[in-house]
């Protein structure tokens, strides 16, 4: 019985093997501009994700509002929109960085920005930043216990009046006070102005949109830019360290009324060279280079 039952699963076995189909075939090798498209889009994807796509989501939320502050510069109380979500190295002083919910105000009329924000490793307690003026960064921070709710939640509307204390770089004594009255704005009602001002906040994407040009519902700007690839020497050349750099461009574009649509196009390869240069010459020059 033993030995029927092994034949019987052997038999079904071999023919599942004969049954099953033969591996596809590889399909034919990535074309040089196929290879580099697939190596940069993703990081064009995120940047526009940046710009508009997170709002869509919710995952930046945006809120309407007055807001006056006084550290180091003075916000005069008007008119703000402000932008909540999780932001990644917020200055903590002597503690290093942090990441958490920061909410970051805009006041285009007089070209400042202002920011609250707290971490998990600190709960209970709100730092609020240096008044800003646009191109310049937040610096150091002051902090205050128990004086605004907390930020993780993105409720429906903050109020808040509150002094955070601290001290500056040389030790000296630093205030921050700020007092405001903020509302939640839906997803579905944000406009293309509101994601303009809420880009301000960003110093990394500050002016950016201004670069794009709209054609009916589409916002989209050409770029070109470089993508650089450590590459093995080539055999003519007499240097080890080289690189390859692929000039290409593409156009980035976003609908000015549903910002979860967004992509790239339009991608060409305009120039590629591959560059060696002799490192162990590097100094106070620059190093021997041989191109090719």
């Amino acid at each position: 019985m033993r030995t029927s039952v092994l034949l019987t699963f052997a038999f079904l076995l071999v023919a599942c093997q004969a049954e099953s189909p033969p591996p596809a075939p590889p399909g034919p090798p990535l074309t040089d501009a196929e290879r580099v498209f697939a190596l940069v889009e993703a990081n064009h994807l995120a940047l526009l994700d940046r710009m508009v796509g997170q709002y869509a989501r919710g995952e930046a939320v945006v809120y309407r509002g007055t807001l006056a502050a006084r550290g180091r510069d003075v916000l005069d109380e008007g008119p703000v929109l402000a932008t909540l979500r999780v932001t990644q190295n917020l200055f903590a002083g002597d503690s290093g960085t942090a990441t958490g919910p920061a909410l970051t105000a805009v006041s285009m009329p007089q070209r400042k920005r202002f920011r609250l924000w707290q971490t998990a490793s600190m709960p209970g307690s709100t730092h609020a930043d240096l008044v800003a003026p646009f191109g310049s960064t937040f610096g150091v921070s002051g902090a205050c216990r128990d004086c605004l709710l907390a930020l993780g939640t993105t409720p429906e509307t903050i109020t808040f009046d509150l002094v955070a204390t601290g001290t500056f770089f040389d030790r000296s004594p630093l205030a921050v006070e700020a007092r405001g009255s903020l509302a939640r704005v839906p997803a579905a009602a944000l406009t293309y102005d509101d994601l303009y001002v809420a880009n301000q906040a960003d110093v990394a994407l500050m002016n950016q949109l201004d670069t794009f040009v709209r054609a009916g519902n589409e916002m989209s700007r050409l770029t070109e830019q470089d993508l650089n690839e450590k590459v093995p020497r080539p055999a003519a050349a007499k240097y080890d360290t080289c690189t390859r750099t692929t000039r290409y461009h593409l156009t980035q574009w976003f609908s000015a009324e549903d910002f979860a649509s967004y992509g790239v196009r339009d991608f060409a390869i305009l120039s590629s060279q591959i560059c060696c240069v002799n490192l162990a010459n590097e100094g106070c020059h620059e190093p021997p280079r041989e191109c090719f």
